[in-house]
Formats: C-alpha cells, sequence, structure tokens
C-alpha cells in the first residue's frame, strides 16, 4: 500500500478496518499509523467501536474536519508531513494527464476569519515571569555569563549577555508572547543563535520564518545577529513569504502612534494565514514544475524514440550494403569459377592433343583439383547464396 495517501482517502481506510489490521498493511506500527492520524487531524474510531459495530449496535462516525491551515492535504504515513510528497514516479507522471490545478475552497480571508476564531487573547508581558522554553534558555545562557564574568576580574568582548539592553529586552517580551501563543495552538516555534536571529514557527506542515529587529538589519544566513543597544531604537517585524497575496499583511514597525507589541494578537494570526499562503504557493509551484518536468520528459521520450529509429536505420542500411557486399562476392565468385572450368576445358583440350609427356594420371588429379576449386567458390554449387538469404530473413 502507498505511504503517500489524500487526508480523505486516510480518513476512508481508518473507519473500513481496525488500526492493527490497516497498521500491518501499511508495514509499520499501529501507534505509528495513530501518530500520523493525528498529525493530519484524520479521527480514528472510539474505544469499542468495532465490537459494537460487530454486534450490530448503532455506532456514530466522526467527520473528517477541514484542513487546518498550512497542513497538507497529502499525508507522508511515515512522517505525518508532506515533506516527501514531492517525489513523482516519471514513468507514470509520462503516462498519465497532469492533475488539475490546486483549487481551495476557501478565501485567505475566510483562513483568517477562522484563525481569528481560534486565537484568543494575546498580549505582551512587562515581565518573562514564565518564559516560554526558548527565551528561558536564552535567559539562562545569558545569566551564566554575567556569573561567569562576576566570578573573573574580566570579560571578553565577545562573551557578554545579549539582552541587557532596553531595545533587547523589549524585543524578548514581545517574542515570548508569539511564541507563547503558538505553543498554545499547537505549534512548534523556533530559533537560532544565541542572539535569537532567525526565527521560524512550524505550523502544521510549513515552516514559516519572520524577522523581529531594528529596521534595516539584514542577516546574513550563516552570521550571527548582532545585539542592538541603542536606546529607542525602533522594531520591526516581517513575515517571509515567497509571495504577496491582496491586501494580507505582513509587516509590522513601530511609529510614534502605534508601537508594534499592541499587534502582537493580529501577528499571530497573520503567521498562521501565512503558512496557508505558503502552503498553497507550494501547491501551484509543485503544479509548475510537474508540467515542466512532464514537458522534459516528453522530450526526452521523443528524442529517445528519433535516437531508435536512427539506430535501426544505421542498422538496416549496414545490413543492406552487406548484402549488397555479399551479392557482389557471389557474383565474382561465380565469375571465377566459371574462369577455372574455362580454363581446365582449355587444358585438357591442349593436352588431349599433346600431352608433352605428362602421364594421364598426372592430368586428371591436376583437373579434379581445379574443378573442386571452382565448385567451392562457386556460390550455386555450394549453397552459400542459400545461406545467405536465411541470414538475411533472420536480420530482417
Amino acid at each position: 500500500m502507498p505511504h503517500e495517501i489524500t487526508r480523505a482517502e486516510l480518513y476512508k481506510l481508518v473507519w473500513s478496518k481496525p488500526l492493527r489490521a490497516l497498521a500491518v498493511e501499511f508495514e509499520m506500527s499501529d501507534v505509528g499509523l495513530a501518530k500520523a492520524c493525528g498529525r493530519a487531524h484524520v479521527p480514528r474510531p472510539p474505544r469499542g467501536y468495532w465490537a459494537k459495530l460487530a454486534a450490530g449496535k448503532k455506532v456514530q462516525r466522526t467527520s473528517l474536519p477541514k484542513r487546518a491551515p498550512g497542513m497538507s492535504e497529502i499525508v507522508d504515513i511515515a512522517t505525518g508531513g508532506y515533506y516527501h510528497t514531492w517525489r513523482v514516479d516519471e514513468a507514470e507522471l509520462l503516462k498519465n494527464d497532469l492533475p488539475p490545478p490546486p483549487e481551495f475552497l476557501e478565501s485567505l480571508e475566510q483562513v483568517r476569519a477562522d484563525v481569528e476564531k481560534q486565537v484568543g487573547r494575546v498580549s505582551v508581558s512587562n515581565r518573562l515571569d514564565k518564559p516560554h522554553p526558548l527565551i528561558a534558555k536564552l535567559l539562562l545562557r545569558d545569566e551564566r555569563i554575567r556569573q561567569k564574568n562576576l566570578e573573573r576580574d574580566y570579560s571578553w568582548y565577545f562573551e557578554k549577555p545579549v539582552f541587557d539592553s532596553t531595545f533587547e529586552k523589549r524585543r524578548l517580551r514581545i517574542l515570548n508572547a508569539i511564541f507563547t501563543a503558538m505553543a498554545k495552538l499547537g505549534h512548534k516555534p523556533s530559533c537560532r543563535g544565541s542572539a535569537a536571529g532567525q526565527l521560524q514557527v512550524k505550523i502544521a506542515d510549513t515552516l514559516v520564518c519572520f524577522t523581529l529587529d531594528k529596521p534595516g538589519v539584514e542577516l546574513g544566513r550563516y552570521r550571527e545577529r548582532e545585539p542592538v543597544e541603542e536606546k529607542g531604537a525602533p522594531l520591526r517585524l516581517e513575515i517571509s513569504t515567497s509571495q504577496q497575496v491582496g491586501d494580507f499583511k505582513r509587516i509590522w514597525e513601530d511609529t510614534k502612534e502605534r508601537k508594534i507589541g499592541r499587534d502582537v494578537r493580529g501577528i499571530v494570526i497573520s503567521l498562521i494565514v501565512a503558512a496557508e499562503v505558503e502552503y498553497r504557493a507550494s501547491c501551484f509551484r509543485h503544479r509548475e514544475w510537474l508540467t515542466r518536468r512532464k514537458a522534459e520528459l516528453i522530450e526526452a521520450e521523443r528524442k529517445r524514440i528519433e535516437e531508435e529509429k536512427r539506430r535501426e536505420r544505421e542498422r538496416q542500411e549496414k545490413l543492406e550494403q552487406a548484402r549488397i557486399d555479399s551479392l557482389l562476392q557471389d557474383a565474382d565468385n561465380l565469375r571465377r569459377a566459371r574462369t577455372i572450368r574455362d580454363y581446365v576445358r582449355e587444358v585438357q583440350m591442349t593436352l588431349g592433343q599433346d600431352a608433352k609427356g605428362i602421364a594421364p594420371s598426372q592430368i586428371q588429379e591436376w583437373t579434379d583439383w581445379a574443378l573442386a576449386q571452382a565448385d567451392r567458390i562457386d556460390p550455386l554449387v555450394s549453397g552459400r547464396f542459400i545461406g545467405h538469404m536465411a541470414r538475411e530473413k533472420e536480420d530482417c
């Protein structure tokens, strides 16, 4: 059974037979299959469902919920995600028609409206009494550096606390509010670097990246973020998306009238909607890739067929040339055989009139030998032309 199926197909299978029996068909454990269903938001029959069904009792099936923002419609049973679903059987792609263009029944406005109902109150605290584990890890690192610097009479310029400035403390509080809200909604935030430069949130099956820093700061791919110590420096948050869709807001920046901390709930909502934007964009990109790849495969197949035809033409031309060469050789051998026989007759006629001291037995011995040589090279007598015809028939 394939390990990549749609959520609807998985839902139908899960409700068609017990999970343990289905797991055997997928060549995995029932626990692993249950986890895959959970990650894809595919409901499973409750305990006792199959016993009630076998007893003829009335049972109720839980409906398949709609796909969550950023969640793939394709489930990789092995991982529960869709990171491997771009694998393509090129033979099938070449043979079958392209899948239809992706269609999404809900508009992004409807998706946003649903997300707004799910996201509760999100606010930025003035203190970090209960930090998210990622924020707590950053604070713990700073505290260890402070303690180390207190234990010695010097401190290295490159080894100092990161989040001591007013800017960094405020930045950390906003990140903490975002990370905490995301974790409550079941999403997985992450940050990389001692100064939390690379910020990401895994929403369902889609990774959304964003930046929160001083305007104009660009973080290189392999460069560590530099802490900002400038007092009163503004903050700018930008969600990274591969495309801009409608009036989807993805940038917030401090102004005199409004600080981005007041928009943290809208930021959380937009991050989740961004996951849906990215997922839809990836679906369209994948179909575009399939279209290009199918065209490449068609062209490659056309060239392969042309090459096979060219090689077959060359083979037939070589066979035809060999046939002609053999024909000419047989004709030449026939002329040579006739020439030998004519020569033998002339010798016999000449020696019949005047043997010139040559014994008749010697003449007969030579005559037999010469005629045997003529028969040997004569294609009609030796039957070689029949063998040539048979080989030509086999080659054709």
